[in-house]
């Protein structure tokens, strides 16, 4: 930094030390993060969207921290398990799981002729 003859700093001394920041990378189904960036130090919860979940819901948080990579976050906001398709009378269930599925997955069902 140098004292101009104006008696001022230069360059400005508040960007000699900025925060460092973290990009903060899309997250299929889940809800938007409130800022693109994430300080040094802070962390952000995510959160899915309506009919989809965590898949390890004990690890929600994306930390920024040295060199400006956020922590190792291995999940994703899956589809809600749906409770498993109760069995029906002359019926045939066709579907991958075959009686359980997640949310927008559909299963198909034929009566039995």
């Amino acid at each position: 930094l140098t004292c101009s003859p104006a008696g001022e700093w230069s360059p400005n001394p508040s960007a000699v030390c900025a925060p460092l920041s973290c990009p903060l990378p899309a997250v299929d189904n889940a809800g938007p993060f409130p800022a693109p960036m994430l300080l040094y130090g802070a962390f952000q919860a995510v959160t899915c969207l309506a009919g989809y979940q965590l898949s390890d819901p004990d690890n929600n948080r994306q930390t920024c921290g040295a060199g400006c990579a956020l922590s190792p976050w291995d999940n994703a906001c899956v589809g809600t398990e749906c409770v498993p398709f109760p069995v029906l009378e002359n019926t045939v269930v066709t579907a991958v799981l075959q009686r359980s599925g997640r949310y927008n997955e559909t299963i198909t069902v034929t009566c039995n002729t």
